[in-house]
């Protein structure tokens, strides 16, 4: 059943502020996040005057909460981080009456991420390699690929810009076999690279994650939206390097999720951000499997905050996620989700390039008034209201999905708090449940004043409720 409800916000805050009401110590100012560096982001700021150190808080998107990382005494923090993170900082500076300052303003910084090889291909004497990187825009203009290739008793690379994606090798030899892999660095940081998995053709087929189907609940409920996930097969990682005369040995791994949501933009190729990030149960991180071979399908978070489900992964299985009102979902606002699926490389997690979409909504609230109160009178002097009979007008927000859903009018007496009669309202066909929603326009309430007004006494409530095909019950 939908029925209506208001939605509250919470009470107004004040973001920057650490405690206190006056603060005898300024904020600092100037705070900067460096881009790119090899597995760390570098804080800078202005010295603030009476500061004997100076707090450092993180966070994983702009909403989610801070926590504090570390402390420092200069003007300066790195925060050491895995490849191709994106994070956000903030900081406090500290008296020697331990009073905290209010908060800076926050920061976005970045780490340099592993090149993914996704696909080889060949074309004449050649191949064209692509790979991709999560987080490469946030460093783009400073950042630099070398691609080295191999086999046939040579070995080569090439240098080119950091906003390319694919490369094409050419003067390779026929029916030889070639590895490849890539590089990526900041050409003001040279010495601190990123390299790739060493792959071959075939390999990087298995090698490359594939994305995961979606299906997603439109407008079935008022509370949760689902997302029905199809795992894609497992990929290969390597779990051993090459060495003299021994090839390097790689294991099938299930992919991890990350799923995001946002309202549905005006322009569907608007960029994903990172304040899309849905919390999954833990700190906006990931859904992943625990390996087990339980036959149930819960979700926990683990001690780094990933959502763990408890079954294992079975390549083409349906697992469920479900989102809540309680993670900010307002009825009738339409939502594009996306699922990407994550490698996981030996402690460090890599989203991919491979990402599926889809939009859902919770149902939206009906708008449901009695239209217009026609009365009859007697022909005594003076006249008496003869009946009543009541018509209505009901309207909502399907987003074009009006096959999915009836509708009933249900009428209610009360005396006293308590009810009396109730009954389900025939349309003009005489059906109770109607198929579309102009059918409240044919129904009608007529009530009898003359003959059994002792029997009509009481407040009356007229209630439009709104059911989903997919159900059996009112949804």
């Amino acid at each position: 059943m939908l029925s209506c409800q208001e939605l509250f916000t919470t009470s107004p805050n004040i973001p920057n502020a650490v405690g206190g009401s006056v603060q005898s110590i300024a904020a600092p100012s100037g705070l900067t996040a460096t881009n790119g560096l090899k597995r760390k982001i570098k804080l800078t700021w202005n010295a603030v005057p009476g500061a004997k150190r100076y707090y450092i808080y993180h966070a994983d998107s702009p909403s989610s909460a801070f926590v504090q990382v570390g402390e420092s005494d200069k003007e300066t923090y790195d925060d050491n981080v895995p490849s191709g993170v994106i994070a956000y900082y903030k900081i406090c500076a500290v008296d020697s009456q331990n009073e905290k300052s209010y908060f800076s303003s926050i920061v976005k910084g970045s780490s340099l991420a592993v090149p993914i090889i996704s696909s080889i291909d060949a074309t004449g004497d050649g191949a064209v390699i692509r790979w991709y990187m999560e987080n490469y825009t946030e460093y783009v203009n400073d950042l630099c690929y070398e691609i080295h290739w191999q086999g046939s008793g040579v070995s080569k690379s090439e240098i080119i810009p950091g906003s390319l994606g694919d490369y094409t090798v050419t003067g390779l030899n026929s029916n030889a076999h070639y590895e490849y892999y890539v590089e990526a660095y900041l050409s003001s940081d040279k010495s601190s690279k990123e390299t790739s998995e060493t792959v071959d053709a075939d390999t990087v087929l298995n090698y490359v994650p594939h994305a995961p189907e979606i299906n997603v609940d439109q407008g079935k409920t008022t509370d949760t939206i689902k997302l029905y996930i199809t795992l894609p097969p497992m990929v290969q990682v390597k779990t051993k390097d090459a060495s003299a005369g021994t090839p390097a040995v790689y294991g099938d791994f299930p992919l991890f999720f990350k799923i995001q949501r946002r309202v549905k933009p005006n322009n569907d190729s608007t960029p994903w951000t990172d304040s899309d990030l849905v919390d999954l149960g833990g700190s906006n991180k990931f859904l992943k499997w625990d390996g087990t071979s339980s036959n149930t399908c819960t979700i926990a978070a683990d001690s780094d905050g990933n959502a763990v489900i408890d079954v294992p992964y079975t390549p083409g299985a349906i697992i469920e996620w479900t989102d809540t009102a309680a993670k900010g979902l307002v009825r009738g606002v339409q939502y594009q989700y996306r699922v990407t699926s994550v490698v996981q490389f030996g402690t460090k997690t890599v989203p991919s390039a491979a990402a599926s979409t889809g939009m859902g909504w919770l149902a939206a609230k009906p708008v449901f008034a009695v239209k217009d109160c026609v009365r009859t009178l007697t022909d005594t002097d003076p006249p008496a209201v003869k009946s009543y009979t009541l018509n209505f007008a009901g309207s909502w927000n399907d987003f074009g999905k009006a096959s999915l859903y009836r509708y009933s009018i249900k009428a209610e007496r009360s005396v006293d708090g308590q009810v009396k009669d109730s009954e389900f309202l025939p349309d003009g066909s005489g059906k109770t449940v109607y198929d579309s929603l102009s059918s409240i326009d044919t129904v009608s309430c007529y009530y009898d004043l003359e003959h059994y007004s002792d029997k009509l006494t009481g407040g009356y409530t007229y209630t439009l409720y709104v059911y989903s095909n997919e159900y059996t019950n009112a949804a």
